[in-house]
C-alpha cells in the first residue's frame, strides 16, 4: 500500500459508521489507485456517486513507483541514481511494515521501478480479479445505458 492509505473497506466503514464526519471528507480530495488505475477508475466513480464525494483516479501503484523516487528528491540532477531508487517504499497491508514489494498482474505487466520487487497474482487469483473488473465493468456500463435512458439523451453526464 502507499504510505498513509486506507484501504476501501475501511474508508466505506467509517463513512458508514460516521456519516457526520462525510461533511469533512467532501471537502477533502479522496484518491483511489490499484495496480494500473483501472479499477480504482471504476471505484472512483462508484465513490463519487454514492458519497458525493470530490475523488481522484492515480494511475496505478505501479507509476507511483516511478513518481516517488522523483518525488524524493526533486532536486537530483541525475533520477536514475540508485540513491533515489532506495527512498521508494510503501506498506505491507498485513505487517504495516515498510517494504519494496508490489503486486502486478503478471511479467507482461511488470513496469514498476526497478526500486521495488514485484510479485506476481496466481492464475486463479488473476483470472477471478479479471472476471470482478469485467462484470463490475458491464454494471456501469449497464448503468450508465439505462440513465441515459430514463433521463434523455440532452442531459450531459459528468466523467472521470
Amino acid at each position: 500500500m502507499i504510505p498513509t492509505a486506507v484501504t476501501l473497506s475501511a474508508f466505506e466503514n467509517k463513512m458508514k459508521l460516521s456519516p457526520q464526519s462525510n461533511t469533512t471528507i467532501t471537502d477533502e480530495i479522496v484518491v483511489t489507485y490499484c495496480t494500473i488505475g483501472f479499477r480504482s477508475g471504476l471505484e472512483a466513480r462508484r465513490l463519487r456517486d454514492k458519497y458525493n464525494l470530490n475523488v481522484m483516479n492515480l494511475d496505478g501503484i505501479v507509476s507511483y513507483t516511478h513518481a516517488c523516487s522523483v518525488i524524493q528528491d526533486p532536486g537530483a540532477k541525475d533520477t536514475s541514481t540508485s540513491s533515489l531508487e532506495e527512498n521508494v517504499y510503501l506498506i505491507d497491508p498485513k505487517t504495516k511494515k515498510a517494504t519494496k514489494r508490489v503486486h502486478v498482474f503478471g511479467p507482461v505487466w511488470n513496469v514498476a521501478s526497478n526500486a521495488v520487487e514485484a510479485t506476481y497474482f496466481s492464475t486463479f487469483s488473476m483470472a477471478l480479479r479479471g472476471l470482478s473488473v469485467a462484470f463490475f465493468a458491464f454494471v456501469q456500463s449497464v448503468k450508465g445505458f439505462l440513465v441515459t435512458c430514463i433521463c434523455g439523451s440532452g442531459k450531459k453526464r459528468d466523467t472521470i
